[in-house]
């Protein structure tokens, strides 16, 4: 696991509940951590930007947070959020006997190996054109290794395609991870 110190964080808050300070900078520390130095003025969910901007000649990156429940409490000082590297990714389902796109099918994800991911096992579901998309999450970059198992309509069996290698990188750009047969031939 990689983790990096002094590397610059501001908070920009967005929306939701008034926070004080609104917009603050701190570094991580050795462990990769930083804390989170605003107090919310209200309950609610307080929301709020992420601007990790890490030495030359890497680009800063924009981490859109999601609503976090704010709520009166003293300083906790334990309190911390660690960046982890999100890859999103997309891939696509056809059956091997006719070429037809798999539409409507669930996949599960399950991590077999590799780099640790914040998600170790969860489903999706195939839309129209046989395409489905994934998010692997780690904390630096690595390569998460998995199983995609996907439910084929009844009675056939699920089918499991192992090996699955997926490279964790920093952008919010999706990338097709690949294109697998399913089914009997």
């Amino acid at each position: 696991m990689v983790r990096s110190a002094g590397i610059s964080v501001e908070f920009e808050r967005t929306g939701g509940v008034a926070a004080s300070p609104d917009t603050f900078t701190v570094q991580t520390n050795d462990a990769g951590r930083f804390p989170l130095i605003t107090t919310p003025l209200a309950v609610g969910n307080l929301v709020g930007n992420l601007i990790v901007r890490p030495p030359a000649p890497e680009l800063p990156e924009t981490i859109f947070a999601s609503p976090c429940p704010a709520r009166y409490q003293p300083a906790r000082p334990d309190r911390h959020l660690e960046l982890w590297i999100r890859a999103e990714l997309c891939g696509e389902l056809f059956y091997q006997h006719t070429g037809l796109l798999a539409d409507s099918l669930t996949v599960e994800f399950r991590r077999t190996a590799g780099s640790p991911s914040r998600r170790t096992l969860f489903t999706v579901q195939t839309n129209s054109v046989g395409r489905f998309a994934i998010e692997a999450t780690a904390p630096g970059p690595g390569q998460v290794v998995a199983e995609l198992i996907v439910h084929l309509p009844s009675p056939q069996a699920p089918d499991t395609i192992t090996g699955v290698v997926i490279t964790t990188f920093a952008s919010d750009q999706m990338r097709f991870l690949g294109r697998w047969a399913i089914g009997p031939p």
